[in-house]
């Protein structure tokens, strides 16, 4: 008959008790909330093929600050999406239905294609950059 209750770990009793060292972390409902709603889109970005290497550079950006800080950088962040969506409609509607470019550089172009590649390229190979990035 074995004991419900505890099994020793070692029949030797001049062994001393093995001590344990737990960490524990306090935080506010709010953040403790946010963190247990972020729980299951982490698993769907698991079974969509990120790397627990993604998921964690996501929970320390969403973690690490503030929580006010946080809102701030997402209003920055859609600000600047919507003055880049602005600007691309822009460069749309300057090359749509135009027969001749004149007024425009080729090198100009050619130019920020080149930026934009050396750019990416070097993000690419970058070892400790995040592919959400890219």
């Amino acid at each position: 008959v074995r004991p419900w209750f505890w099994t020793p770990l070692d029949s030797n009793t001049s062994r001393s008790d093995p001590s344990i060292d737990a960490q524990i972390e306090f935080s506010g409902m709010i953040k403790y909330s946010a963190r247990q709603t972020m729980m299951e889109p982490m698993k769907q970005y698991m079974q969509m093929g990120f790397t627990e290497r993604d998921l964690d550079e996501i929970k320390d950006f969403m973690f690490r600050q503030p929580l006010h800080i946080l809102i701030i950088m997402q209003v920055v962040s859609f600000i600047q999406m919507a003055l880049w969506t602005l600007a691309f409609k822009n460069d749309v509607s300057f090359f749509r239905g135009r027969d001749d470019y004149t007024g425009l550089s080729s090198r100009s172009l050619g130019s920020d294609a080149l930026q934009e590649l050396v750019i990416f390229l070097y993000l690419y190979d970058f070892d400790h950059i995040s592919r959400l990035i890219l």
